[in-house]
């Protein structure tokens, strides 16, 4: 039982041992939520562009047909 108890004792003394107290500094990651932002930002843009462009097709024809 002591050869037991003596054993478990110097794993846990090298495992402190080991680890030297040392501390890893946190090291803090870039947001990547911006990225995904600015993705989206550019589509909806795009989308924009687009139906104010058919907008501007269908009040044209929708003028033209007023004036006939």
């Amino acid at each position: 039982m002591k050869k037991l108890v003596f054993a478990i004792v110097a794993l846990a003394a090298v495992s402190f041992v080991s680890c030297g107290n040392e501390t890893k500094p946190v090291v803090e990651e870039p947001a990547v939520d911006s990225t995904v932002v600015e993705e989206v930002a550019d589509t909806v843009a795009a989308a924009a562009d687009t139906v104010a462009a058919v907008a501007d097709s269908a009040v044209a024809e929708v003028a033209e047909t007023v004036a006939k």
